[in-house]
């Protein structure tokens, strides 16, 4: 019973997760950003409905999904347009 805990214990991995070199290299590529649906206007209330999650990773994380959602934007934004805030 003790062995059958400790692979438990081993497959569940450590508390803390590390990032490898390998994942690390693929990260921006996997991740996705919040992009532009449509068309933005500057100083327009941004809506769910101007924006969706795509790939590349490069820009502002769906993490933030919230914090854009209401939000005025600081300038114009094209379709498929990384959104910052």
């Amino acid at each position: 019973m003790i062995k059958n805990i400790r692979d438990i214990e081993t497959a569940l991995g450590k508390e803390k997760k590390v990032i490898t070199r390998s994942e690390r290299k693929n990260r921006d590529v996997i991740r996705k950003s919040i992009v532009a649906k449509r068309t933005i206007k500057k100083g327009q209330i941004i809506s769910e409905e101007d924006l969706e999650v795509k790939r590349p990773g490069y820009g502002l994380s769906p993490m933030k999904w919230n914090d854009v959602i209401g939000s005025k934007a600081k300038k114009g934004f094209k379709v498929d347009e990384l959104i910052s805030i």
